[in-house]
């Protein structure tokens, strides 16, 4: 996983799940994370999922996206051709996060 964080005042706590990183198809929770305790999510925290690759944003800016070390994209051989397989990862994008607040994705 590599992540880039910036910002933080205070000491931050960051808490994942099980890390199964396949395929792009992730999506918004978008039901509360609250229920229970009768919090409120901050409606002016910004919040996106998307999918970065190799084949599309290895010249993104300003920071461009680049294989993990040990990662070796696998190829696939058809008829008289040797296609690469399209390595990608998750990317979140969060906003204006306050204490105590929580935002998730999850796997279809």
């Amino acid at each position: 996983i590599r992540m880039f964080l910036s910002d933080f005042q205070d000491e931050t706590i960051l808490r994942f799940g099980t890390m199964d990183l396949v395929r792009g198809d992730y999506r918004r929770y978008n039901q509360s994370l609250f229920e229970d305790s009768g919090q409120l999510e901050n409606p002016n925290t910004s919040f996106e999922v998307n999918a970065v690759n190799i084949e599309e944003n290895e010249n993104r800016q300003p920071i461009p996206y680049r294989l993990p070390p040990g990662v070796q994209r696998e190829q696939l051989y058809q008829n008289n051709t040797s296609l690469r397989q399209n390595e990608q990862s998750l990317s979140l994008s969060v906003c204006d996060l306050e204490p105590q607040d929580a935002r998730a994705v999850y796997k279809n």
